[in-house]
């Protein structure tokens, strides 16, 4: 909680000294800039100050953009001005070696500035834009040992971490779905993370899930925003749209005469645990196992368990592609894609949405995940 409170304030003084205060802005044109970024970077704690719940903010969705932008803004230049000092000093050691005068940094530094706070602006006008845009199908085909050879070929379509908000509304979730329906899938994952809000806020942003049809069925299972949510009064809802919610439990889906078996955990922060072997009870090892599991970060217990494929979300993909390394630590590893985790595969989307808190994506593209099942 510290280290939450206290990067925002860091990050600004290092925008302050490192670049506008090199401005030829006088002082008092200065001031109300930082206080600007300092509340950018700070929006969340203010949001919470406010009386706003920190998950879903019920601000309208353009100022909740707006406030992502700017602090996407910051953050990003603050990168690229870390880039930037640690390869001025870089140059300034090679000079140092070569007995030459030595500054610091070059006499091209105003100039410089100027160019990344472009940079960065535009990077996070991007970002902010990527979040509100539906996403376009991306498949992905996974080999499993046990599927039967009529089961080779099965379209399951993964659809998660919608995160539907007063960014997020009913017209993308139409979209989400009419491109889910245009694959024709055989079956529907869906992996948590539908909603940011109360069931009176965004039942109708997520009505349109009820138009989700496949022979093979709609399932799903919990995140950790379900619960911030009210998961006791949005799991009623989400059974009345067709979605059959599972938690540490399982289904038979039969298809061309052969069975695999859907299995389902809840996300922790509900306090349920998750039990796996309660979840398998009954299902033979012969049939292939699909998990529904939010986060991957046990992943590895999965695999011990017997599992197959584990569908996982929670991520975002990372967001910024820079930023995969420090979100792949807190996730066991895993991140973004395709991971073989012992004998079983896992995947990883990026998300269907986006959570409002950080509206940011670059190179890490929201996706509509298309997963084709063959026979190994």
């Amino acid at each position: 909680m510290l280290a939450y409170n206290l990067f925002p304030l860091i990050i600004g003084l290092y925008l302050y000294f490192r670049c506008l205060r090199l401005t030829r802005l006088p002082p008092l044109a200065r001031l109300p800039i930082f206080l600007l970024a300092l509340a950018a970077l700070y929006k969340n704690q203010i949001f919470f100050l406010m009386g706003q719940p920190f998950f879903a903010p019920t601000y309208p969705g353009w100022f909740l953009l707006l406030s992502g932008f700017l602090y996407g803004f910051c953050i990003l230049l603050f990168v690229f001005l870390l880039i930037r000092d640690i390869a001025f000093l870089v140059y300034a050691i090679i000079r140092f070696f070569m007995r030459r005068e030595s500054r610091f940094t070059p006499r091209f530094e105003p100039v410089l500035n100027l160019v990344l706070v472009g940079l960065a602006a535009f990077i996070a006008l991007y970002a902010v834009r990527a979040t509100v845009v539906p996403p376009q199908p991306r498949t992905v085909e996974i080999q499993l040992e046990k599927l039967p050879e009529e089961l080779d070929g099965v379209s399951c379509v993964f659809l998660t971490d919608i995160h539907v908000s007063t960014a997020i509304r009913k017209g993308y979730v139409e979209k989400v779905v009419e491109r889910v329906q245009a694959l024709k899938p055989d079956i529907i994952f869906i992996g948590g993370d539908l909603v940011d809000g109360t069931v009176e806020a965004r039942r109708a942003d997520l009505e349109p899930l009820k138009e989700l049809h496949a022979p093979g069925g709609v399932f799903g299972c919990t995140g950790n925003h379900e619960y911030y949510s009210g998961a006791d009064e949005w799991l009623p809802v989400l059974k009345t749209f067709g979605i059959t919610m599972l938690a540490n439990s399982h289904r038979f889906v039969t298809l061309n005469g052969k069975q695999l078996a859907v299995v389902g955990v809840p996300d922790p922060t509900g306090g349920e645990p998750i039990d796996l072997k309660k979840s398998l009870y009954g299902v033979p090892v012969t049939t292939p196992r699909i998990l529904l599991m939010h986060r991957p970060g046990q992943a590895r217990k999965s695999a011990e368990a017997g599992i197959d494929l584990q569908l996982s979300g929670h991520t975002h993909g990372g967001m910024l592609w820079f930023m995969k390394p420090l979100i792949a630590r807190f996730n066991g590893g895993y991140v973004s894609g395709r991971y073989k985790v012992g004998t079983m595969d896992l995947y990883v989307s990026n998300g269907t949405g986006l959570w409002i808190g950080f509206p940011l994506r670059w190179f890490v593209p929201s996706e509509i995940t298309r997963i084709v099942l063959r026979k190994a």
